[in-house]
């Protein structure tokens, strides 16, 4: 089953195409996205413009476990571990479990289309420092999961009653 955050933001990708121009916080500039089978690639972030699908998925599980919110952190001019790029910072925490970095290391800043994405999927709220959880997201995991779960039932059902048919025609089709 797919992550529901992934799927979220596929699905956004789906109805606004691909690639996607994505509003920076201010809403007055913009960059490119291109979601992949593997993660999406951004134009903002010059020698490494790859962004993993479990980014995402472990940015909202971060705010998830910290109440729905989490300053962003800076890495410019920082290292992890310093006091605007520690752990409990979505920059911090993503550094260290998505890129593997370790307390001391300098941290390639991501963060800025990691919050844009975020908000364009309407995942998250972006602001000055902050990013937040928008309040049905908190149960995003479990909606996404009964959607799906829903469509599995439908297409059971569509595949019985072809099932059927394709009975009654052999039926009909063979002597007796």
């Amino acid at each position: 089953m797919e992550d529901p955050v992934v799927a979220k933001i596929k699905n956004k990708f789906n109805k606004n195409g691909n690639p996607a121009k994505i509003p920076l916080m201010s809403g007055k500039q913009f960059f490119k996205a291109r979601a992949e089978e593997d993660g999406i690639y951004v134009d903002n972030l010059k020698n490494q413009p790859f962004l993993p699908w479990n980014t995402f998925s472990e940015a909202v599980k971060f705010l998830q476990e910290n109440g729905g919110q989490a300053k962003k952190g800076n890495a410019t001019n920082s290292r992890l571990g310093d006091p605007n790029l520690d752990l409990n910072t979505m920059e911090g925490y993503i550094a260290s479990k998505v890129y593997g970095c370790k307390i001391g290391d300098s941290v390639f800043k991501r963060i800025t289309p990691i919050a844009s994405i975020l908000a364009w999927a309407e995942i998250c709220e972006n602001t000055r420092g902050k990013v937040s959880l928008l309040s049905k997201e908190k149960e995003l995991q479990a909606s996404e999961s009964k959607a799906e779960i829903n469509s599995l039932y439908f297409q059971l059902a569509s595949r019985d009653t072809e099932l059927k048919n394709l009975e009654i025609k052999l039926r009909a089709a063979t002597p007796t």
